[in-house]
């Protein structure tokens, strides 16, 4: 009865929120593929090794294919965690807003460790940081109450940023946090201020 009562809740979440549960099957699936087949499975998905592979067509998707690629379990089922905790509350609100805010995180944070320390990482970390200043933000600056999160977990991860530039051995993606986390904030900035314009306009 239990199970059955279990197996509904779950298939009304994904009805609820598909987004969401897309990128927590498409994470798992790359997972398992990394535990059987080893990284050279998914070396497709990792970024350009060189600026020059940028400009292939080919190239473009790979901003955002890194967030699929987790190493452990525990690396996993903390960043499938976090998304579902921030992704969930935003996509009950709006999906092309969750959308939006993945897509711009992803690729501006992805970048930024690219940029800094080569194509060898993955994760969904960086998504997570840039939704949680997006809601945070949006929540205390752009009235929405729906955007609530929980601020000792954010504490929890903005302290994580700069430990993990000191713990070297850590082995995170420092700047993808970094980066996800400032992208996130900037477009949360961006949209307040537009939506005031917009209501000085009507007035």
């Amino acid at each position: 009865m239990k199970s059955n009562h279990s197996l509904i809740v779950t298939l009304t979440s994904m009805t609820r929120a598909p987004l969401v549960w897309l990128v927590i099957g498409l994470s798992s699936l790359t997972f398992f593929m990394i535990s059987t087949q080893g990284l050279e499975s998914l070396s497709a998905w990792f970024m350009p090794e060189a600026l020059d592979d940028w400009f292939a067509l080919t190239s473009i998707w790979r901003l955002w294919t890194p967030m699929f690629i987790h190493y452990t379990v525990l690396h996993w089922a903390t960043n499938v965690y976090l998304w579902w905790s921030f992704a969930s509350k935003l996509e009950a609100q709006s999906r092309i807003e969750l959308l939006s805010v993945t897509l711009f995180t992803a690729a501006g944070g992805n970048f930024c460790q690219w940029w800094m320390q080569g194509p060898n990482f993955g994760g969904l970390s960086g998504v997570a940081y840039g939704l949680m200043a997006y809601l945070w933000l949006m929540n205390r600056y752009g009235a929405r109450e729906s955007y609530r999160i929980d601020n000792i977990l954010a504490s929890l991860m903005l302290c994580l940023i700069p430990l993990s530039f000191v713990e070297l051995e850590l082995q995170l993606a420092s700047y993808a946090h970094l980066g996800g986390l400032a992208f996130g904030a900037f477009m949360a900035m961006a949209t307040i201020d537009l939506k005031r314009r917009s209501q000085k306009v009507l007035r």
